[in-house]
């Protein structure tokens, strides 16, 4: 399933209380059935809140709102909103 590594990480924010959206080239690239390669993600949580329950998330942008992560062979972007 293309999205897998998306709905795995929506289900880990819901349980956390948060949403999270799928935007950027990977919407792109779902709509026009192409490799994704990396998602770009959106969500209400801030980086400091993340850190609960990503701590071994790349964290070096999260003064710039970004967390980033891997996610099977996918690199993964979250930015709040």
């Amino acid at each position: 399933m293309l999205l897998k590594p998306f709905f795995e990480l929506t289900s880990l924010f819901h349980q956390h209380g948060f949403r999270l959206w799928l935007i950027g080239g990977s919407t792109r690239d779902y709509l026009l059935k192409r490799p994704i390669h990396d998602f770009d993600l959106t969500t209400d949580a801030l980086p400091t809140q993340m850190q609960t329950f990503l701590p071994n998330a790349n964290f070096r942008f999260a003064h710039y709102g970004t967390v980033q992560i891997k996610e099977a062979e996918y690199a993964v972007d979250i930015t709040t909103l």
